[in-house]
C-alpha cells in the first residue's frame, strides 16, 4: 500500500488567480448592465436620483452629538428660509406687486437700479479726474491708489528719504510737493541725479552745484555688471575730475560710480554721538529712473529685479544694507499734472498702455532736428509724422498688401 500523500494546511489568505479573475468579471459585468440600463431610462426621459452624500462623523470624535445638532439646526434654519420665500411669493401675487428674484418687490428693485447708475457715474468721475491730473486712461483707479498707499506706506516708515532723478531731465523727475511732505515730517531728503553717463561732466557738475542749494545730492551711475559680486568706483577725487579722459572711461565701464559716496553719507546719518543707531532708507521716484538699479549698486549684488520697461517693480521691496541700514525699494509713482506726450517721452508710461502714439511721435519731431532724423533713419525729406512713419515702413519692408505703408 502506498501512503496518502500529505496535503499541506493553507497559510496564505491570498486569492487564487481564478477567484480574482471571477471578481474582475462580475464587476465588468455589473458596470454593462448598469450602464445599459441607464441607456433605456435616459430613452424614456427618467432621470435616476443620485444619492446625497452624508457626513460620516467617527464616534471617536468627542464632540460628535454637539456638531450633529449644529447640522440639525443649521438644516432648519435653511428649510425655514425657503418657506418664508414661497410665502412672499404667494403674498405679492395675492396683492398683484410685481416679484423679482431676490424676493424684493419693484420698489426695492428700482432703488438698487438708481444705487449701481449712481456708482458707476463716480466711477466715470474718478476716471476723468485722473486723466485730468496726467494720467493716462488705461491705468486703473485701483491701481493708482495702491501705489500711491505704498509710497506714503515708504516715507512712513523712512528716516532718510532718496529721491532719484534722471540726469537727463532732473527737474521734471522732482515733485515739489513729495518734498514738503518729506521734509514736513522731519525726514532727511537726499536727491541722487543717476544715468549720469548719459549727459556731459560739465552739465553733471553744474546740476549738481544748482540742486545742493535746496539738498544735498550725489551723482551716480548704476552698475551693468552681470551676475556675479557688482564692483563700484569713486568719482569724486580731484585726479579723475581733472583728467577728462579717465573721467569718460570711468563712465563708459560696467562699474557704479557714487555708490561708495552714497554709502558713507547713510552711515554718517547711522551714528548719533559715539552710538550706532539703525535707519530705514526708502527709494522713491519717477518709473524707470533706476531705483532698483540704485539698490543692487549699493548691496553690491543682484537683490532687486530690474527691467527697461516701468512699472517693472509691483511691490515694497525690503532689502538689508547691513545691520544698521535697510533700504525700502517703492514702485514708482507718477504724481504730474504734465500732458500725458512728456510722460511718455521720458519713458514713464508703458507703450503698450498709449492710446494715441502719433502725438509722441510728433512730440518727438518737434523736439529733434529733421536731418538727423534722415540721418539716422536713412529715409527722404518729410513734412509731417504720417510721411516720416510712412518713410520708415518702406525702409524697413513693413507693407501691406498693394505696396501700402504698415504704420
Amino acid at each position: 500500500w502506498k501512503k496518502m500523500p500529505k496535503i499541506r494546511k493553507k497559510t496564505s489568505n491570498r486569492k487564487s488567480l481564478k477567484q480574482k479573475y471571477k471578481i474582475i468579471k462580475k464587476v465588468k459585468e455589473h458596470g454593462r448592465r448598469m450602464r445599459k440600463e441607464g441607456k433605456k431610462a435616459k430613452a424614456l426621459g427618467i432621470t435616476p436620483k443620485k444619492l446625497s452624500k452624508t457626513l460620516a462623523i467617527p464616534n471617536l470624535y468627542p464632540y460628535k452629538e454637539q456638531l450633529l445638532d449644529e447640522m440639525e439646526r443649521r438644516k432648519q434654519t435653511e428649510q425655514r428660509k425657503k418657506e418664508l420665500e414661497k410665502m412672499k411669493k404667494k403674498k405679492g401675487i395675492a396683492t398683484g406687486e410685481q416679484v423679482v428674484p431676490g424676493g424684493a418687490g419693484l420698489h426695492g428693485y428700482v432703488q438698487e437700479i438708481q444705487a449701481k447708475v449712481l456708482e458707476y457715474e463716480q466711477v466715470m468721475k474718478d476716471k476723468e479726474g485722473n486723466e485730468e491730473e496726467g494720467f493716462l486712461p488705461k491705468q486703473k483707479v485701483m491701481t493708482k491708489r495702491q501705489y500711491k498707499k505704498m509710497l506714503e506706506e515708504v516715507i512712513q516708515n523712512s528716516d532718510v528719504i532718496l529721491e532719484v532723478l534722471d540726469a537727463r531731465d532732473p527737474m521734471s523727475c522732482r515733485c515739489h510737493e513729495l518734498e514738503t511732505e518729506v521734509t514736513g515730517k522731519s525726514k532727511k531728503l537726499i536727491l541722487v541725479m543717476n544715468k549720469i553717463d548719459l549727459i556731459s561732466q560739465s552739465n553733471a557738475e553744474k546740476w549738481q552745484k544748482y540742486l545742493k542749494r535746496e539738498f544735498g545730492t550725489v551723482l551716480f551711475k548704476g552698475n551693468r555688471q552681470s551676475g556675479g559680486h557688482l564692483s563700484s568706483i569713486s568719482l569724486h577725487s580731484k585726479t579723475v575730475k581733472e583728467d577728462q579722459n579717465r573721467y569718460g572711461s570711468i563712465l563708459n565701464s560696467s562699474k557704479s560710480v557714487g555708490a561708495e559716496e552714497l554709502l558713507g553719507i547713510l552711515k554718517n546719518y547711522c551714528r548719533s554721538g559715539n552710538i550706532k543707531t539703525s535707519i530705514t532708507v526708502g527709494v522713491i521716484g519717477f518709473p524707470n529712473v533706476g531705483k532698483s538699479t540704485l539698490i543692487n549698486s549699493l548691496k553690491k549684488q543682484k537683490v532687486a529685479g530690474v527691467g527697461d520697461t516701468p512699472g517693472f517693480t509691483k511691490s515694497i521691496q525690503e532689502i538689508h544694507l547691513d545691520k544698521n541700514i535697510r533700504l525700502l525699494d517703492c514702485p514708482g509713482v507718477v504724481f504730474s499734472k504734465d500732458q500725458s506726450d512728456s510722460l511718455i517721452l521720458r519713458n514713464v508710461v508703458k507703450v503698450e498702455d498709449i492710446d494715441d502714439p502719433y502725438r509722441a511721435v510728433d512730440a518727438i519731431l518737434n523736439k529733434v532736428n529733421p536731418t538727423q532724423l534722415i540721418e539716422l533713419y536713412e529715409i527722404p525729406q518729410f513734412s509731417n509724422v504720417q510721411e516720416f512713419l510712412a518713410s520708415i515702413a518702406k525702409r524697413r519692408g513693413k507693407l501691406l498688401k498693394g505696396g501700402v505703408p504698415d504704420y
